[in-house]
């Protein structure tokens, strides 16, 4: 099968470590949707930029805007400040410090207006090691979440509650929330689909699937319930999301499919 797709994961610097476990994630999603595994390779960047990230301007270097991962970091921490919910930032050997919450609206319009998404059909996923915080539909301040996506375009997701007391990381309860988020990349919850409900978004109303919504961002039963139909050989996900998603890789596989045809008519 042709690619359709790439899967790009980006992260801040430190993570790198981490973003092996979101591929892992990422393919156990794809794993329930083996005709389309080859049409989206997934490809790990980590801190991403590109040969014209930065410029030197009166002594100081300046990240240019789209050009690295760094930047869009940067520009939600900066926002942050301006909220005032983050005290100070501080950036050292390239590692990007905030006292507080980073905006995850500055993340989600600037990964909206990507040109590089424009020029190379993606799907990015953007860890950051930052708490987010947000603002939900009816304007309404979100304390702080997870995640964010974007159908057919981005994912964001923060490692920070995933931190435990002990200084252990929880790579299942993070894989279960990468797997959640990326499943609305992939329209698995889509508005109108049945079985489903509103709540920060339209979730899966199966108690037994991930994505189902966790107000309080706990997804620990949610992580318990998937190791054990893991272990059983059963999906993540629940038959009816199985659906939306082969309706969904059906729909942009014909979509690519008649975009080639139209090229070479030409």
């Amino acid at each position: 099968m042709q690619k359709i797709k790439d899967i790009y994961i980006t992260c801040e610097k430190g993570l790198e470590l981490v973003a092996p476990i979101a591929k892992d994630a990422i393919q156990e999603i794809m794993n329930c949707f083996p005709a389309f595994k080859e049409a989206y390779p997934i490809t790990i960047l980590g801190n991403w930029k590109s040969e014209h990230s930065r410029t030197a301007r009166n002594g100081n270097i300046i990240l240019e805007p789209y050009e690295s991962t760094d930047w869009y970091i940067g520009r939600a921490a900066q926002q942050s400040l301006s909220d005032e919910r983050a005290s100070g930032i501080k950036i050292k050997d390239g590692i990007i410090k905030v006292d507080g919450q980073i905006s995850i609206d500055a993340l989600y319009n600037d990964l909206s207006n990507d040109p590089y998404a424009k020029k190379i059909p993606q799907i990015q996923i953007l860890l950051t090691k930052h708490d987010l915080y947000g603002t939900q539909r009816n304007g309404r301040l979100l304390n702080f979440c997870l995640g964010v996506s974007e159908e057919n375009a981005f994912s964001v997701i923060s490692t920070a509650r995933f931190i435990k007391p002990n200084g252990r990381f929880d790579q299942e309860g993070f894989k279960t929330v990468v797997m959640h988020e990326f499943g609305h990349a992939i329209g698995l919850t889509r508005r109108g689909r049945k079985n489903t409900y509103e709540q920060l978004g339209s979730h899966c109303a199966d108690e037994n699937c991930i994505m189902q919504q966790q107000m309080n961002g706990d997804f620990s039963e949610i992580t318990r319930r998937r190791l054990i139909f893991k272990a059983h050989g059963l999906p993540p996900i629940c038959p009816d999301c199985i659906t939306e998603g082969e309706k969904f890789f059906r729909n942009h596989l014909a979509k690519a499919l008649s975009r080639n045809a139209d090229f070479r008519n030409r």
